[in-house]
């Protein structure tokens, strides 16, 4: 049984491209999975420079509120008592509110590139399976030209291939039914 170059040019075509089709998955999940370490490095990032900023402002409003004092202080104005001591809780409490909102709006942002970071790993493990689904289907369709080639070509090894009739009664059985 010898096959013919027309028949080993499909199996070799159907091999090479359903092998090309899993390695093209397995590169889409490895750059999902990067993506994802990158995003996450970005989003711990993101939660240490929004503490570093948080803190640096919260140091600031610490020197604004003693200059606040000490001028109080030095005017001759009791700091602990009336307008003087509203003002700087006032102060006080915008800068405290201004520091939650900076440490709020870093852990908002690294929520959402954790988010991105998750659905990149997801979209790379679905971009594997998928590429194996085409690589099973590659492989299904080329056995199936191979067995039509096999066929026309005889590389069975036999002059014909029995078809079984399909209408008719089977040898050795009435063609009456349970019903009748």
């Amino acid at each position: 049984m010898r096959a013919e170059p027309k028949t080993i040019a499909l199996i070799a075509a159907t091999a090479i491209t359903a092998a090309s089709q899993i390695m093209e998955g397995i590169a889409a999940e490895r750059q999902g999975k990067a993506q994802a370490r990158f995003l996450k490095q970005k989003a711990d990032y993101g939660l240490k420079a929004a503490a570093i900023e948080a803190e640096d402002y919260w140091r600031k409003g610490s020197r604004v509120s003693a200059t606040q004092r000490s001028r109080l202080g030095g005017s001759g104005v009791d700091v602990e008592r009336g307008t003087a001591r509203g003002v700087r809780e006032d102060t006080y409490r915008e800068i405290a509110l201004m520091k939650e909102r900076l440490l709020h709006k870093g852990k908002v942002q690294s929520i959402g590139l954790e988010q991105q970071a998750d659905y990149q790993k997801t979209l790379g493990s679905a971009r594997k399976r998928m590429a194996f689904f085409s690589a099973g289907a590659t492989a299904f369709g080329g056995a199936s030209k191979f067995g039509q080639q096999a066929e026309e070509y005889n590389l069975w090894g036999t002059d014909t291939v029995p078809k079984q009739k399909l209408h008719g009664p089977s040898p050795g059985r009435s063609s009456r039914t349970w019903s009748q």
